[in-house]
């Protein structure tokens, strides 16, 4: 019986998301931003595009609707399942050089750390990918609680909740210990 209620809720869940929960407008208008929760706690749907792309919060964190941020549980006031750790983005630390002890995070992705043996994926000058239907977050070279969400090639600025930093190899705002952000001094 159990498994029939689990199994039945997974077919709500899924249903429960679809493509028209996002702006209509926003396929034209990508300064549209809206966030919608997701059936468990530690995740959110990102409008993009018109269309619903699931995204994790940091680990121990829950999506807060009534705020659109991913906040303390406390806060969040989350009723879902709560049980999930968020996950790289698939292949994308391929892609990003890791910043070693001390190094400074920069603004340009360098020829260097883009590999060379995924041809299908160009960047443009400004760190984003040409194709635009790649989702695609870059680090800020001054600020860790920053963040640039590529849209349609440009680079749109992105606020990461009070008390986290930018983890450009998992690709979410992350505890400042494990999202190893060091920034430039000039």
């Amino acid at each position: 019986m159990k498994a029939v209620a689990g199994l039945l809720l997974l077919v709500a869940s899924a249903l429960a998301i679809s493509d028209d929960a996002c702006p209509p407008e926003q396929v034209i208008d990508w300064t549209i931003e809206k966030l919608l929760p997701h059936e468990e706690c530690g995740k959110f749907y990102q409008c993009t595009h018109g269309r619903p792309v699931e995204m994790p919060c940091p680990a121990g964190l829950h999506f807060n609707v009534a705020e659109s941020i991913c906040d303390w549980p406390a806060l969040a006031n989350c009723q879902g399942n709560t049980e999930i750790e968020p996950q790289p983005i698939q292949g994308a630390a391929e892609f990003l050089p890791l910043v070693a002890e001390g190094e400074g995070v920069t603004d340009d992705l360098p020829e260097e750390t883009i590999a060379t043996d995924k041809p299908e994926i160009e960047f443009q000058e400004n760190g984003c990918p040409v194709d635009p239907h790649i989702h695609w977050l870059l680090p800020d070279a001054q600020n860790c609680s920053v963040f640039y969400s590529c849209v349609w090639g440009s680079k749109v600025e992105r606020p990461c909740p009070p008390n986290l930093h930018f983890n450009r190899e998992k690709q979410v705002c992350d505890w400042p210990a494990t999202a190893g952000c060091v920034v430039n001094a000039q």
